[in-house]
């Protein structure tokens, strides 16, 4: 506390700082000014606002009207639980024309936004999804102002935060749930103190929810922070609070206005007559917005089944008008989905060849010769298929269990909760209390009903449309996140509008896909004369390689039309190959593509947190894929062995196999290894195309070949498209295109150059074995013995990839020393030292300094509880999918996380036990058992006919060990796990190496000793028997290291 006579200045974060009169406001003066602005702007809403010296009203209608436009109403209410209350709250916040409504006491978990009814938007924060539901607190936002959110953070389960680009300032509104709990109180207003700190000076603040304080109304000694119209009753939660906002210089509004006390308390104690009622939830505003304030009052008409009141603030502040919005677009497409039909499909089929045997025998260029089959293939599709129209909603969602009936009974709720706030008998609150319960009991029971319905379609769509299932699976583990309408410009200014949005978009991705460079990007006409033309077989054999269910590019032809087509239609498609292969020219509609963006995650109003999908042509792929398996046949013999990036027969588990044993054999005999993690700056899209042209004439690629690369890079262009609408097109000059199938190969080949280029000397030595890096793709590991080996390797990788066109990210590559003997290393790109880490995630799995996999299998079990944790509600526990659904998704979903990167494991014990305890976690919850029941994990499965985990793994491992041993002799993997250091162990008992603990498992698991190992090994039919003989093992007694 601090003595009376003027506010403290101490701590304030706003600009009317050193001035103790520029704070201070007399009592007198404040008032009179408030009741001037009253007068001026007298509140629409419940009546007459009061101040002391009277009351002031208008009866100039026009005006007042004329005034509306400039408010905006902003509400709080403590609702006692959420759930199962959405559709209520957003019509009671429509029924008093809010703005903004904050709510306290959700006991919602987690954190996100989701739409609501007619478009409104909840943004909640809670307690973890693993603890017990408590406080939480949420936002809800009229539509017409989620276009002027700048930004949104969930501080905790207390404390929620929007800001709101607003016509003239910007607001801040932070929504509290404070603590009953007197001693955690001073914590609470910790937060909330660091939240107001971290807003921008200029904001405007509104700081509303349930404060569980009595702050009195003793306005003399707290002057400016309360009026003299609060609540008598003052504890020391509220002593605290006034001490806060005086340092904080806010005021608590609701005590500026003079109404009734049933417009005032806002909370009570019920049971028929009114027996206890307080001033507890608060609007408090910053010294920059309070004379903005017409007025603070409860609005008791509110029903929410909650013992607390509705507040609303009405504040003279001018929002954004909406800009007028494209009309929910009516597009057509064609129902490809009926080609699964086989009647259709012939018909389909039989359309597309008769429409090709009426062609001429002369052939046309290219583009006319694609015009001529895109009209043929999309006609046909349209006549056979049908087509449908599709459009966007715009926003609008209706709940699936809200009913007319539920309607009903809320509506007999709320009128006998308004009989009984008018009349508060006994009778009327027995009532009133019946039909709450009866609500309840109502909407509870419709929840259940949706969540069943959602469960048996489920079920359904495992059975029948098995794409739909696994989608609605990634939908619930990504999680619901609505797609944002507005976009940042590149200085941070708030774009709304349709074409703004686009226009943004597009500059984006231009800048992005043509980064500067010092290289030409010029083609040169490749030497003809290739008679190798392009084959019926190669396009058959093409299309057959499409997925089913991709989507179109900007020709609108499915992978689905592709399929269904028969002779005359593949010829056709032969035909136009042919016309592009011989004359060099691609169709403009192959060198187009429409750019999706993604979201990543961060601020979703920020275009840098998304990553571009390109959706190109798919008979410009089929061509691509021919073209793609010919490049291939010529240059995988060249490609060097550390490459295993987008190459046959080559995975990331070789590359995390390789790092691993070179980091086991050179930790078991005390040499250190210095690891660098390079990151290029965009890479794919900063290869220099005339370079790229060169390096492909090296590793012989050439004349029509080449030529017929070049013809998907002459015009290539993209336009982005959002909501169904697209932006204006844009050329995509420099790199390598996004999405396409022959991409991956080039890019390969790219890298191969660079990486022979820039090959040294420094390296990694076990026995006669050298391996001084490691690519999948752009990922790259660079190995050597000492940090001046490390160093003369990285300038000259540098030296070669800026002669190449790339760039190394300084922020992003890192450095990691491997030994027992870590000390700081001190490497440098252009005098920018880079990071030292203890662990890096390389390819998916992390390494560490000191060479143990503990960490990265506790990351993996950590990341599997969290697969668990968002489908829990959903799936897991879900009555309606049968076991069998729930088993294809823990073997498809659940299993792949937790074991990603299990072949180079040596597991302990210890380490298998809480392999064992994840596994069973989730089975557990399938079969709706808990420890508790006392059921063995064995009995378990063998209900639910699942494999051992611990079995699955092991006999994953020996799969992997029958690879490498089979593996030819030049492979590296294979080389490195032969090879044997040279020197001598230090003192002390060794780790066990993948190699004994492998000989180990043969020799439980198959009997074998290793001798025998390798033999069986090489006759693959043989090992793959013997694996599947494998049998559970019993329980362990022993331990193993």
């Amino acid at each position: 506390m601090r003595a009376s006579g003027g506010r403290s200045n101490i701590g304030t974060r706003r600009s009317t700082g050193s001035n103790p009169k520029k704070l201070r406001e007399p009592t007198t003066n404040h008032q009179q000014e408030a009741s001037d602005d009253l007068a001026k702007h007298p509140s629409t809403y419940g009546g007459k606002a009061r101040c002391p010296k009277g009351t002031f009203s208008t009866n100039n209608h026009r005006k007042r009207q004329q005034q509306r436009k400039y408010k905006t109403n902003i509400g709080t209410w403590n609702v006692t639980s959420l759930n199962g209350k959405e559709v209520e709250v957003v019509e009671e916040a429509q029924k008093y024309h809010l703005d903004i409504l904050g709510i306290s006491s959700t006991k919602r978990k987690g954190k996100g936004s989701i739409t609501l009814n007619n478009g409104w938007q909840l943004y909640y924060s809670g307690v973890d999804t693993t603890t017990f539901a408590q406080a939480g607190v949420a936002i809800l936002v009229n539509p017409r102002l989620i276009d002027s959110i700048i930004e949104w953070k969930p501080i905790d389960e207390r404390v929620v935060l929007i800001r709101l680009q607003l016509k003239r300032t910007t607001a801040t509104i932070i929504q509290i749930y404070a603590p009953n709990n007197e001693a955690d109180y001073s914590t609470f207003l910790d937060v909330v103190f660091t939240t107001i700190e971290n807003v921008p000076m200029t904001d405007s603040i509104f700081l509303i929810g349930d404060f569980n304080a009595h702050v009195g109304s003793d306005s003399q000694t707290w002057d400016g922070v309360i009026g003299p119209n609060g609540d008598q009753d003052i504890n020391n939660q509220g002593k605290q609070l006034l001490d806060f906002c005086s340092n904080s210089g806010l005021s608590i509004m609701n005590t500026f206005f003079q109404h009734k006390n049933i417009h005032k308390y806002t909370w009570y104690k019920s049971g028929g007559q009114i027996t206890q009622r307080s001033l507890i939830d608060f609007v408090i505003t910053s010294d920059n917005i309070k004379r903005k304030v017409m007025d603070v009052r409860v609005k008791r008409g509110a029903e929410l089944s909650t013992d607390h009141h509705l507040v609303v603030c009405i504040v003279q502040l001018t929002t954004n008008t909406p800009k007028q919005r494209t009309q929910a677009k009516n597009l057509c497409r064609i129902k490809w989905e009926a080609l699964g039909d086989a009647e259709i499909k012939e018909k389909f089929a039989k359309t597309v060849d008769q429409k090709y045997s009426q062609l001429p025998t002369y052939e046309g260029d290219s583009e006319l010769e694609w015009l001529l089959f895109r009209t043929a293939i999309l006609g046909a599709a349209a006549d056979t298929c049908g087509v449908k129209r599709i459009g966007s909603t715009n926003g609008q969602k209706r709940t699936a269990w809200w009913t007319e009936e539920i309607r009903k009974v809320v509506n007999q709720k709320k009128a006998a909760y308004k009989k009984w706030i008018q009349q508060p008998t006994s009778n009327n609150w027995q009532n009133y209390k019946q039909i709450r319960e009866n609500v309840k009991k109502v909407v509870s029971e419709a929840k259940t009903k949706s969540w069943e319905d959602f469960g048996h379609q489920m079920e359904s769509n495992y059975h029948t449309a098995s794409k739909v299932f696994w989608q609605t699976i990634r939908r619930l583990r990504k999680g619901g996140l609505k797609q944002t309408r507005s976009i940042k410009n590149a200085d941070g200014e708030l774009l709304t509008s349709e074409e703004d949005i686009l226009e943004r978009w597009k500059q984006y991705f231009a800048e992005l896909y043509n980064p500067t460079n010092n290289h030409g990007n010029t083609i040169n006409q490749a030497t003809s004369g290739d008679p190798n033309g392009i084959t019926l077989g190669e396009v058959s054999l093409a299309i057959k390689s499409l997925k089913s269910g991709k989507a179109a590019g900007i020709d609108e032809i499915r992978p689905e039309m592709l399929k269904a087509l028969k002779d005359g239609g593949i010829r056709w498609l032969t035909r136009i190959c042919g016309v592009v292969w011989k004359s060099g020219e691609a169709p403009n509609d192959w060198q187009t593509g429409i750019v999706v963006p993604i979201f990543k995650k961060g601020d979703q109003r920020d275009c840098s947190n998304y990553r571009g999908i390109t959706l190109l042509s798919l008979p410009g792929k089929v061509f691509a894929r021919i073209i793609e398996r010919r490049c291939r046949q010529i240059v995988e013999p060249q490609i060097q062995e550390n490459q295993c990036g987008f190459r046959a027969g080559r995975s990331t588990v070789d590359q995390i196999f390789t790092l691993q044993q070179t980091i086991e054999k050179s930790w078991e005999y005390a040499k250190p290894i210095y690891a660098l993690f390079i990151d290029l700056e965009k890479a794919y899209d900063r290869v220099p195309r005339n370079i790229l042209w060169n390096v492909l004439k090296e590793y012989g690629i050439r004349n029509q070949l080449l030529s017929a690369i070049q013809s998907l890079y002459k015009n290539c262009q993209s336009c982005v498209r959002i909501n169904g609408s697209k932006s204006d097109y844009f050329q995509v000059q420099v790199g390598l295109r996004q999405g396409c199938v022959l991409s991956p190969l080039l890019f390969v080949i790219y890298m191969d150059k660079i990486s022979r280029t820039s090959a040294s000397s420094t390296c990694v030595q076990i026995g006669n074995v050298k391996v001084d890096s490691l690519l999948f793709a752009d990922d790259i590991a660079r190995l050597a013995t000492s940090e001046n080996n490390l160093q003369m390797a990285l300038n000259k990788f540098d030296k070669v990839c800026l002669d190449y066109g790339m760039k190394i990210s300084e922020k992003k590559t890192e450095v990691m020393m491997i030994s027992r003997d870590i000390r700081q290393v001190n490497l440098h790109i252009n005098n920018s030292p880079l990071n030292q880490v203890s662990s890096f995630k390389y390819l998916g799995v992390q390494f560490s300094s000191d060479g143990r996999q503990e960490g990265e299998i506790d990351r993996r079990i950590g990341a599997s509880s969290g697969v668990l944790r968002t489908l829990y509600r959903s799936v897991v526990t879900k009555t309606e999918l049968s076991k069998k659904t729930k088993i294809a998704i823990f073997k498809s979903v659940y299993r792949p996380t937790l074991i990603y990167g299990h072949e180079h494991w040596v597991l302990t014990e210890k380490l298998r036990s809480r392999i064992q305890a994840a596994e069973m976690r989730f089975l557990r919850r399938i079969s709706g058992l808990t420890i508790r029941d006392k059921i063995r994990s064995t009995n378990i499965r063998e209900s639910l006919q699942v494999e051992p985990l611990l079995q699955h793994i092991e006999r994953s491992q020996l799969r992997w060990l029958g690879h490498v041993i089979r593996m030819p002799h030049n492979r590296l993997p294979y080389q490195v796990f032969e090879a044997k250091p040279i020197g001598r162990r230090p003192v002390g008992r060794p780790r066990t190496s993948w190699r004994k603990y492998m000989e180990k498992l043969c020799l439980e698991r198959l009997n074998l000793r290793w001798p025998a190992v390798q033999q069986a090994a090489t006759d693959r039919i043989r090992w793959k028997q013997l694996l599947n003989a494998l049998i559970p093992q019993p329980a362990r007694t022993r331990g193993r290291r």
